[in-house]
């Protein structure tokens, strides 16, 4: 593993529900308590702004837009569930992403780290730089192509990766389980049919193995 490679990447290139554990903290017994709220309020339906749209979005606020409600979504998951769980091992939100795509696709190029990550080359370079120097990833110069970065997963990354998994299972799990089994096979299927729609090309790996 040469550091210098990876710098120069930046040049180069169950239809059961989930129970809630009571020694769960702090993010487990907030999502416990709401969802207690929304089952009191059942019979309570939100006025949907996206039932009646207009063609040209007119009755649509900011709040409704979607792209900012998943947005919201997206930082409020990572600073109440994401971050939470991963304090104890020590690692980012970033680095586990990262490390995650190692576990499931290495050996891979840069470029391809790049893609499965859907993150930018500079974040994607300074991320690869901490795993390797903690020990948790290498990244070497192609022997065959003096251009090309191949990055994987090292005995202790992937040691780490799988002492987190099961924490990360358990949060998701609990986060959908907010949801009825019909919500939950509805949400899965629409947030698929969006992605395809506002990127076509980009190719779909299969589901992997946990481990």
């Amino acid at each position: 593993m040469t550091r210098q490679a990876i710098r120069s990447t930046d040049d180069n290139e169950a239809n059961r529900e989930p129970r809630l554990h009571r020694e769960s903290p702090g993010a487990v017994d907030e999502l416990a308590a709401r969802r207690a709220s929304m089952v009191a309020e059942a019979g309570e339906e939100e006025a949907c702004p996206w039932r009646d749209l207009q063609p040209g979005g007119t009755n649509l606020r900011l709040e409704d837009f979607l792209t900012f409600i998943l947005g919201r979504l997206g930082n409020a998951g990572q600073r109440v569930i994401t971050a939470r769980y991963l304090e104890p091992f020590d690692v980012t939100v970033t680095e586990w992403r990262m490390l995650a795509a190692l576990a499931a696709f290495a050996p891979m190029s840069f470029g391809k780290l790049v893609e499965v990550s859907s993150s930018d080359k500079a974040l994607v370079s300074r991320t690869l730089r901490r795993l390797a120097e903690r020990g948790l990833a290498v990244a070497e110069q192609d022997p065959a192509n003096a251009r090309k970065v191949v990055c994987a997963i090292t005995e202790e990354g992937r040691a780490l990766y799988r002492k987190i998994l099961p924490v990360a299972q358990q949060r998701q799990a609990e986060l959908l389980g907010v949801l009825s089994e019909d919500e939950r096979v509805a949400l899965y299927r629409i947030l698929h049919k969006l992605d395809r729609v506002l990127e076509p090309d980009r190719p779909r790996h299969a589901r992997t193995s946990s481990t």
